[in-house]
């Protein structure tokens, strides 16, 4: 659910960007942007962190089964 409510508030997010700010935004982008926001949510749960940034980036779903 966590990672789904990123993808969403990212994709609300970037096209706000697009629309008021005339911002361009790559899919390479969003998809690092929603990595990077789902770890800081995931995080802000735990009192310690079982991964490190670059371990979600590249395997999120072994940090989730931690």
């Amino acid at each position: 659910i966590m990672i789904g409510n990123a993808v969403v508030w990212n994709l609300w997010r970037c096209r706000n960007s697009v629309l008021f700010d005339n911002g361009r935004v790559t899919v390479a982008e969003l998809v690092e942007t929603i990595k990077v926001s789902s770890w800081k949510w995931w995080m802000s749960r735990l009192m310690a962190a079982p991964c490190l940034l670059y371990e979600w980036r590249a395997e999120p779903k072994l940090c989730l089964l931690r």
